[in-house]
């Protein structure tokens, strides 16, 4: 017996409400990891951390290549987290039905973008509680902005503009979106080449 009607392609109501509401939250809880990557390379410039390291004969290269491989490790153990209880204890067809492939590499390239990013604003920033604050504002404003210009203003394919595509944060939303309604229309993408952006 059913007790939620559903359409022809075998999608109930409630799993279209589900997949809406992800749409929302996911972009924002895989955003969270950007302050604290921002977070501690000011911090470790504001403590001068990086100088002395300097001083006692450490390659400015060993210091970003360290920095990469912790915080890519970091990212990496978070998504293997966030895909099992997407799986184990939700059950929703975004995990089950989604290419896993397909899942891994949009994770993976949200994860070096976010690292890239805190690189960069780092540059700007000399108060480790100051990058807490604005690395939080970017990422929580960010995805929120990116999904509802998705949601609300670029509804189909090849709608965004094309400026806000090259814009990681945007782009990264732009792709949950477009998977998870397709989920929610009961076709989860099996193959990236077969999203359309």
């Amino acid at each position: 017996t059913y007790f939620m009607p559903e359409d022809e392609s075998g999608v109930s109501f409630i799993d279209t409400i589900i997949n809406l509401v992800a749409i929302l939250i996911f972009p924002v809880s895989l955003s969270l990891l950007f302050p604290v990557f921002l977070y501690t390379v000011v911090l470790e410039k504001e403590e001068k951390l990086i100088q002395m390291m300097k001083m006692n004969g450490m390659k400015i290269s060993s210091y970003w290549l360290v920095y990469f491989i912790f915080n890519f490790v970091f990212s990496m153990l978070t998504n293997i987290i966030f895909v099992l209880f997407g799986t184990l204890l939700t059950g929703m067809r975004f995990f089950l039905q989604s290419d896993p492939l397909l899942i891994a590499v949009v994770l993976i390239g949200w994860s070096l973008a976010q690292i890239g990013m805190a690189v960069f604003f780092q540059t700007f920033l000399n108060k480790s509680r100051s990058a807490n604050i604005i690395g939080y504002l970017i990422s929580i404003w960010t995805s929120m902005i990116g999904s509802t210009l998705c949601i609300g203003v670029y509804q189909f394919p090849n709608e965004l503009p094309m400026g806000a595509r090259f814009f990681a944060p945007f782009a990264f939303t732009r792709i949950i979106y477009l998977m998870l309604s397709g989920c929610s229309e009961g076709r989860c993408y099996g193959n990236i080449a077969n999203i359309p952006t």
